[in-house]
């Protein structure tokens, strides 16, 4: 007769709840993981999504989370101008995706994906940023701190000093930084990314 109940190789019962209680021990276990790693990942943005939804300066007070959440070099855009007439001047990473970038982009920046691996960006961009300055902007600065945050150690041992720009691009333009489209003519639109994040721009720069 087939039976879906639990066999016990020796016939005593207690073993069989001895593997109940193994299996049901192991599966919390994993449960337990699998819940840490998606709260991770999502938890941070549901709180920066439950803070900027309140009256004011949304883009502030991300910007503010930020920096206490990494504890990293953030810049306003009135230093961009220290850190480009330094000495070895400053490399500029445009952290969004090319129909970001299209619309607009702080001038020089490179264009690199928010996913590049720390290995490809080391192949592609270590020898550049040697030994200088490296500022990394995004729409609003979460995208440039999530990418800071995995490259600063590997970054160290070769000089680099990571800056991310406070407020990201939405921040650049509101302060009237100057930008370009793909093809380096002069712009006042900006990506929004999206029509969440498109709240956090300042109210008189809002774009239809």
């Amino acid at each position: 007769m087939i039976t879906d109940r639990p066999v016990s190789l020796s016939g005593d019962p207690s073993e069989t709840t001895t593997v109940r209680r193994i299996a049901w021990r192991r599966w919390l276990v994993r449960g337990f993981w699998l819940f840490a790693l998606i709260g991770a990942v999502v938890l941070p943005d549901l709180f920066f999504q439950q803070q900027d939804s309140g009256t004011g300066d949304a883009l502030a007070r991300l910007e503010a989370q930020l920096k206490d959440r990494y504890s990293f070099s953030h810049i306003d855009p009135s230093s961009v101008d220290r850190l480009r007439n330094g000495e070895g001047g400053v490399v500029i990473f445009d952290v969004r995706q090319p129909e970001e970038y299209a619309v607009s982009h702080l001038p020089d920046a490179i264009r690199i994906d928010p996913d590049i691996s720390n290995l490809d960006f080391l192949a592609r961009y270590g020898a550049m940023v040697a030994d200088r300055q490296a500022l990394f902007y995004c729409t609003v600065g979460r995208r440039s701190s999530r990418l800071i945050a995995r490259l600063e150690k590997p970054l160290a041992a070769a000089g680099t000093t990571l800056h991310n720009l406070s407020g990201g691009i939405f921040r650049w333009h509101s302060v009237g930084g100057d930008l370009v489209t793909i093809d380096g003519q002069p712009t006042d639109r900006v990506h929004p990314y999206n029509d969440q994040v498109r709240a956090l721009m300042p109210d008189t720069e809002r774009q239809p």
